[in-house]
This record gives structure tokens, sequence and C-alpha cells, in this order.
């Protein structure tokens, strides 16, 4: 039995048009200069989803203790 590989090709990626503007383009430049990895990329992404989530979370119980509710 023989299994199949197919090999990785970038061009085949979904299009995503901002992936042609000019900020982000210098920015994975930036980013591939210094040498980040994608999973360091990926890993502060999570960080600040769940940061942002926390602090979302708790925007319910500010504006009570805002309003002395």
């Amino acid at each position: 039995m023989s299994m199949i590989t197919e090999v990785y090709d970038p061009a085949d990626r979904r299009p995503i048009a901002s992936r042609n503007r000019k900020v982000w383009q210098k920015l994975a430049a930036l980013l591939a200069a210094r040498h980040v990895s994608p999973n360091s990329i990926s890993m502060a992404g999570m960080i600040v989803g769940i940061v942002a989530g926390i602090l979302f979370a708790a925007t319910g119980s500010a504006e009570k203790d805002i309003h002395g509710f």
C-alpha cells in the first residue's frame, strides 16, 4: 500500500486581501528578520485573546462598581 503525500505549496493558501497590504508585509518582513517563529506569534495571539476575554468579562462588574449598584 503506497501513501500519497502532498507537498506544501504556499501559493495554495486561501486568498486573503489583507495579505497584500504594505503594513502587514513590512511587519512580516520585520518578524522574519528577527527570526520570530510562527508558534511564538500564535502564542502571543492566544495570550492577548485570553487577556481581552478576561477584561471583557470584568466589564460587567466594573459598571456596577462605578454606579454603586
